[in-house]
């Protein structure tokens, strides 16, 4: 039997886009899983960005807690140094006849020791404390207060 040229050339086109049809549709499936892919790692990004959104959000919440925790310290502090600074007295000023006041060592800009109660010696002639001597290479005291009331009420 004789094939047609005509006929076989239409088989032979046939096949070709048969062929070009399968490396198009196994392109389209590549595509298709890159893309799936690309999806999956997107989504895992956008997933980590909000948890790192969160994150940030929560640290700026803590951070302004604890600015607003600083600011209110800071406030009381200098509430507490304005009332210091009315209820200190210069040191010539100070009772000289052995009661118990609270002294203090400042210096000028605002540093300085730690208060101390103590009294004055009137044989020694210097502030005595627990710990200090005003002798001879020790600080003097600069201003002084005298001591808080004694509470009015104590548990048994």
């Amino acid at each position: 039997m004789a094939v047609n040229p005509r006929e076989l050339e239409n088989l032979r086109f046939q096949e070709r886009l048969q062929e070009r049809v399968k490396e198009l549709e196994q392109a389209a499936a590549d595509d298709l899983l890159a893309f799936n892919h690309a999806n999956e790692v997107v989504g895992k990004y956008e997933a980590n960005l909000e948890r790192h959104q969160q994150a940030m959000q929560e640290a700026k919440e803590a951070l302004k807690e604890a600015l607003e925790g600083c600011y209110a310290i800071d406030f009381a502090a200098q509430q507490h140094a304005a009332q210091v600074a009315r209820d200190w007295q210069p040191i010539e000023t100070a009772p000289r006849d052995g009661t118990y006041i609270l002294l203090g060592w400042f210096l000028e800009g605002g540093g300085g020791g730690h208060p101390e109660v103590a009294f004055w010696h009137s044989t020694k002639q210097l502030w005595c404390s627990s710990r200090l001597l005003n002798a001879e290479g020790y600080y003097s005291p600069t201003h002084w207060q005298p001591l808080p009331e004694p509470p009015k009420e104590t548990k048994p």
